[in-house]
């Protein structure tokens, strides 16, 4: 299987461009090589089945589409990127989803950090580091603190620290 993994500023590369490896599995993964993907500067991006997406240090976001990045309308801090959805939070820690097709809704609740996997599975962390999972249309709230929750098939990952 090959995979494109995309590296976010801060890693490896103090100068904030974007960065990109397609890698192979079988046999172990190497991250070596990357190829230069700028000059945007980016704080954070986001790969799933809806694509890629990003978020530069001003909060604008971008999509990637045919090898261009092209902002779309509205800020968010954070993004994550599922297999139809592209979940979002602002600088005021609301909530937002969208489809590739379709704009913005603001979700209720407020999270500073979001997480969704490709099977839908929304899981995000708000400013007092309290976990929530999405569940129907309401938020479950997961016992314990985290700074940062990640969802996907290898299940649900948190840094609390």
């Amino acid at each position: 299987s090959m995979f494109t993994v995309f590296l976010p500023p801060g890693h490896a590369n103090s100068a904030e461009y974007i960065y990109y490896r397609q890698l192979a599995c079988p046999g172990g993964i190497t991250l070596s090589n990357w190829a230069y993907r700028g000059p945007q500067k980016l704080k954070t991006v986001a790969v799933g089945s809806a694509g890629v997406w990003a978020v530069d240090p001003s909060d604008n976001i971008y999509y990637r589409h045919n090898n261009i990045w092209v902002k779309y309308p509205g800020l968010l801090k954070d993004i994550s990127v599922g297999k139809v959805n592209i979940w979002g939070a602002n600088s005021a820690d609301n909530i937002y989803v969208r489809q590739l097709s379709s704009g913005w809704s603001q979700i209720s609740g407020k999270l500073k950090q979001v997480s969704v996997s490709n099977n839908g599975n929304m899981w995000g962390v708000n400013s007092g580091d309290n976990i929530y999972r999405r569940n129907g249309n309401t938020w479950q709230h997961i016992g314990g603190k985290l700074k940062v929750v990640a969802v996907g098939n290898s299940g649900v990952w948190g840094v609390n620290s």
